[in-house]
């Protein structure tokens, strides 16, 4: 329950990248809801120690829980969605924490009303993972509340392989010493614990006794008290104030200035810290100027949605690096896709999106507009500026470079990368423990990087620097070799997927679990022709990139490698969200305060361009040139660092070409829900690739 609690504190800023989202958390528990219920009050209790900064849009209403959906009460669907369209409406996003089991019976009853067949196991047990209540949930609330983009996210093998926390230790070392001094020693059979039908006693229940199946108890006070304070969202509630009111005309000082913030693109661990940092110099320099914020990115500019920074606002600055995600909002809006901003309601038929944009400027009378945002959100502003230059118009513009991927020209370190590998480290720490839950798992760590593999590289390498501050405990299996990263998959490097099976299928046969890291974008060029060659058509966004999550390179890997190394097991688990929406490390906030100093100075003497550490010019922190900025800057394969991890795990490249590695049946390997791969038992026997 706490893990859980912990891994929905990550991705709980997600609701920021999007308007009018909707996530939906969805927890272990086939048919008992204790543990969505015991996350939920873990996650709620780490809220209420947390500091918020409403004039930003940071409140407790956002970031709480709106509804638990649990397989021990029955759902009203229309009811519900009536009290979540409220929510939405005031608060702006909705939160759900919902059972795997939960609501079940419906969705069964739904397939079986259209002559679907119901997926069971061996026990003849509902298939939960293909039959999915999150994205049946998810799919039913979100046309019924109007939400424009929905997130799915599963905590289940993240929390389940952690290791115990203060509390369940306190309650293993008492069972153990009971089992041990008084049970193992009376020769007193049984199961340890406390006994609910003889006052709680820890004792030896008896065999004939022990019974799964136990509901959890809807009637225990903490939970009723969750369930008033849940229910209270949307019930007769005033919108609640997200920020400060809109811009208006104001008459400012003698030479102040007018300063607009926006982030826009994906998310990253820098954004509320780049705000806060810029509004608090600002504040400590220049006090006289005018801060405002538009709401959603360049959604905010078109649609002239934008707030004044207030006096409290900039006192409570400070607060903004604690949080990850944006607090003024994302969207991913492309002021050159004319039709993309007509189909959002944006601008009108025959409207220029640009000229709309820099007509709001104009109208709000903004001097300086510093944008925090990627390759694509920093080179719309400088066209922006350079539009308003046009008609005479002075807009100085200084960007802040955001993105994961850390690959931008030429631009040393982009803001967020940092902290998003240390993330991703340690949430692969604790999934990696589940190569212990089946003979011969094959583990596959997807992270983010579309074309970079910087983030992958760097995700693997903090990973392998965590692993190597562990004990372990060799006797009993715990090893340093059966938790490290057996290979590194990324796009700048050629993959030799025979080369690679007869490596890795050595490490196998003698570890019984393999671990590999992946970037989204590796591989793609494979997958599209074998796509090609089915003729199938690729799905594409509206910036014409390929749809990762359709192409899922993970999916197609984990069902390569699994035939081709006789894993009984393929697990395939995603970091992203969880990386890209945490608060910023130390090492990137360093790193924003020295750029957010320089982007205030440059702004002030008028000095436009991209604030970052120049690689062509000595790794000088300075304002780089629009022109010079671009995008799709491959990672540097060559550097030290990434090469000794390449030579520690034995992944050179130079491979026998002599040897076949056999490719196994790939139909016989089936897909849960892109995140679970299995062999079914009757394809495992696999006769071996040498």
């Amino acid at each position: 329950a706490e893990e859980g609690a912990k891994f929905f504190m990550n991705v709980v800023a997600e609701h920021s990248a999007n308007p009018r989202m909707l996530i939906v958390h969805e927890v272990m528990g086939r048919d008992c809801g204790y543990l969505a219920a015991a996350t939920a009050r873990a996650y709620r209790s780490m809220l209420d120690e947390r500091e918020f900064v409403p004039g930003f849009g940071v409140t407790k209403e956002r970031m709480d829980v709106h509804a638990i959906y649990i397989p021990e009460i029955p759902i009203d669907i229309s009811a519900e969605a009536w009290r979540l369209k409220k929510i939405m409406d005031t608060v702006g996003n909705v939160n759900i924490f919902i059972s795997e089991g939960a609501g079940v019976k419906d969705i069964v009853a739904e397939m079986e009303a259209n002559g679907q067949e119901i997926p069971r196991d061996a026990f003849g047990h509902v298939k939960l993972d293909k039959v999915n209540p999150g994205a049946w949930f998810a799919q039913q609330f979100s046309s019924m509340i109007g939400a424009e983009k929905t997130l799915s996210q599963k905590s289940g093998y993240y929390s389940r392989a952690a290791p115990p926390n203060a509390e369940d230790r306190r309650l293993i070392q008492s069972c153990c010493t009971y089992a041990v001094s008084h049970c193992a020693a009376r020769r007193e059979p049984g199961v340890v614990g406390h006994d609910e039908d003889n006052n709680d006693l820890l004792r030896a229940v008896e065999f004939s006794r022990i019974k799964g199946g136990k509901p959890f108890d809807i009637s225990v006070n903490w939970f009723i008290q969750m369930q008033k304070e849940i229910s209270h969202y949307g019930m007769d509630q005033a919108p609640i104030p997200a920020m400060s009111p809109r811009v208006g005309k104001s008459d400012l000082p003698p030479g102040a200035k007018r300063i607009a913030i926006l982030t826009a693109g994906g998310l990253a661990p820098c954004l509320s810290s780049a705000i806060g940092a810029l509004v608090e110099r600002y504040t400590e320099l220049h006090p006289g100027n005018e801060i405002i914020c538009y709401r959603g990115g360049y959604k905010g500019v078109l649609l002239g949605d934008s707030f004044v920074v207030g006096k409290k606002e900039r006192e409570m600055a400070h607060l903004l690096h604690l949080w990850g995600g944006s607090p003024i909002g994302n969207s991913r809006v492309k002021l050159t896709n004319v039709k993309d901003c007509v189909k959002r309601g944006l601008v009108k038929e025959g409207e220029n999106p640009q000229k709309v944009a820099a007509d709001q400027m104009i109208k709000d009378g903004v001097d300086i507009l510093h944008t925090i945002g990627g390759d694509d959100t920093n080179t719309a502003a400088a066209d922006l500026a350079a539009f308003l230059q046009q008609n005479n118009y002075k807009l100085c513009v200084v960007g802040m470079p955001k993105t994961i991927d850390n690959d931008v020209y030429p631009i040393k370190q982009s803001l967020g990368a940092w902290t998003a590998a240390e993330e991703g480290a340690k949430f692969f720490m604790n999934v990696v423990a589940e190569s212990t839950a089946n003979p011969r798992m094959l583990i596959i760590h997807e992270v983010m990087g579309r074309d970079c593999g910087y983030l992958t590289a760097a995700t693997a390498h903090a990973y392998r620097k965590l692993l190597k501050k562990r004990t372990f405990l060799p006797g009993i299996g715990l090893t340093e070799e059966h938790l490290d990263v057996h290979a590194v998959f990324i796009p700048e490097l050629p993959i030799d997927i025979n080369g690679e099976a007869i490596r890795l299928k050595r490490i196998m046969d003698r570890l019984h679990c393999i671990n590999i890291f992946i970037s989204e974008g590796a591989g793609v060029q494979d997958i599209l022709k074998e796509m090609d060659a089915r003729g199938e058509e690729v799905p594409r966004d509206a910036f014409g990139h390929v749809k990762l999550d359709k192409v899922n390179p993970g999916e197609w890997f984990g069902k390569q490698f699994a035939a081709m190394l006789g894993a009984e097991k393929t697990l395939i688990q995603k970091s992203g969200y969880y990386s890209r929406a945490a608060p910023a490390n130390r090492a990137d906030l360093r790193l924003i305060q020295s750029s957010a100093a320089l982007a205030v100075d440059c702004a002030m003497r008028g000095e436009g361009g991209v604030i970052g550490h120049d690689e062509d010019q000595g790794g000088v922190l300075r304002a780089i040139e629009f022109p010079r900025i671009k995008g799709g800057k491959p990672f540097n394969t060559k550097q030290e660092w990434f090469q000794e991890l390449l030579a520690e795990i034995h992944q050179t490249g130079h491979l026998p070409t002599t040897q076949v590695a056999e490719r196994g049946h790939v139909e016989d390997v089936y897909v849960v829900e892109a995140t679970n791969i299995y062999r079914p038992s009757s394809a495992s026997r696999f006769k071996g690739t040498e």
